[in-house]
């Protein structure tokens, strides 16, 4: 429902030009929420899972939350994801694998839009090869989250990554 608002909000972001300073604090701040809401919540993921999976997303919120991580996801050059899956988890509209697929679907779209967007794209040689090595990461990281981890775990690995994603903001 987001990327009926998030795939025009990626095409006009791309039209924009913003500087590193202008957005680098808001992403940072976002992404600190995210991790510590991740911690937070980890150790009552299979509770906040159960309730979830009753819940509705509402229409409006999803739409307006989808049209600003396009936005802010184009303008950053990231996926979205380090906004989207916070949000959706937080909110309590998903439970953990559902989020989890529903935000590798939304920003797939969003990068693949934004590439086919910029005016002048140039893409590094290696790329074929950080392709391969993208999807068997997905491949193994799909069965661990699918099969082996628990759900209190894999909100601490978000945790974690986004920790790590907060270095690479400044």
């Amino acid at each position: 429902v987001g990327a009926i608002a998030s795939i025009p909000a990626v095409y006009f972001a791309t039209k924009m030009h913003f500087t590193a300073p202008s957005y680098a604090l808001v992403l940072g701040i976002l992404i600190m929420i995210g991790a510590i809401g991740m911690f937070a919540q980890a150790e009552r993921a299979d509770t906040l899972d159960a309730r979830a999976a009753v819940n509705k997303m509402p229409m409006l919120a999803a739409i307006f939350a989808g049209g600003c991580i396009g936005l802010f996801s184009a303008m950053t050059g990231t996926g979205g994801a380090v906004i989207l899956t916070p949000l959706i988890l937080l909110a309590g509209w998903m439970p953990t694998r559902e989020a989890f697929g529903t935000s590798v679907v939304i920003v797939w779209l969003n990068s693949l839009l934004a590439f086919w967007m910029l005016e002048a794209p140039t893409y590094p040689s290696q790329l074929p090869y950080w392709a391969i090595i993208v999807a068997i990461g997905a491949l193994i990281g799909t069965q661990l989250g699918i099969r082996v981890l628990s759900t209190r775990t894999l909100r601490w690995m978000v945790g974690a990554v986004m920790v790590i994603a907060l270095f690479y903001t400044t």
